[in-house]
């Protein structure tokens, strides 16, 4: 268990936490002043790493020590990490993989956890077996020497990759909601699937609504374990 007793002693004093996936990957976490008194002075905690466990312990522990100067940590005591991991090591820490932020603060004598999140339908059945149904296109691609294909330039020219490997795209009508969905394959020979929604019929259902999870507990370490059956519960929900 993270040891997480300088954190929840902050928010009892009145500093919320926030937390967050960084463009490479990393788990960020820090704890300052709420908003509108949030400039970089109402910080007191901070803390990263490619797990949100660890990030939260980083951020303890830079409360502890009175908040850092951030070179005399990452690149000093620890590592200067560069990328997450692409494995969850929690449902929390999937919550962050996904792309969802979280805020934790202390009201009303509980610890209140909220994050938001796109309510999003996995891909209509019928549209993924027409994408299955379509033959792979094969293209060339050459690999210059000066151009390394390494995934952090993959994820940089992403859309270029996708056109360069080959994809497949088609659009249906499911429930009154017209759906562009692609299929394409990454560097490897992984297959993908993305899709979006390019048109919907007055009356249709929403298919990617934004929506708020919210879960209270008396401690922070309740709250986390709470938070390991809640969004895994509302992951098997939403599929």
């Amino acid at each position: 268990m993270v040891e997480l007793s300088f954190i929840e002693q902050a928010l009892r004093d009145g500093h919320n936490l926030h937390a967050f996936r960084s463009g490479g990957g990393l788990r960020v976490v820090y704890v300052r002043k709420p908003a509108p008194a949030c400039p970089e002075t109402a910080e007191i905690g901070y803390g990263e790493h490619p797990y949100v466990e660890e990030a939260l312990r980083h951020c303890g522990e830079d409360i502890q020590a009175g908040h850092r100067d951030y070179k005399a940590v990452y690149g000093g005591k620890y590592d200067h990490y560069l990328t997450g991991s692409a494995s969850p090591s929690s449902e929390l820490d999937r919550w962050l993989l996904n792309g969802h932020s979280f805020d934790i603060r202390f009201q009303g004598g509980q610890f209140v956890f909220e994050g938001g999140y796109l309510y999003q339908r996995r891909l209509p059945k019928e549209v993924e077996a027409q994408l299955k149904a379509l033959g792979r296109r094969r293209e060339q691609y050459r690999r210059r020497r000066n151009r390394a294909t390494s995934w952090r330039k993959a994820n940089k020219y992403a859309a270029k990759f996708i056109e360069l490997l080959g994809s497949q795209t088609v659009r249906a009508r499911v429930d009154g909601v017209e759906i562009e969905a692609q299929r394409y394959r990454f560097p490897g020979g992984q297959m993908g699937y993305s899709w979006q929604v390019v048109h919907k019929t007055n009356g249709a259902d929403d298919y990617m609504p934004r929506r708020r999870l919210t879960v209270k507990q008396s401690t922070l370490s309740s709250l986390l374990q709470e938070l390991e059956i809640r969004i895994a519960a509302l992951r098997r929900k939403l599929g």
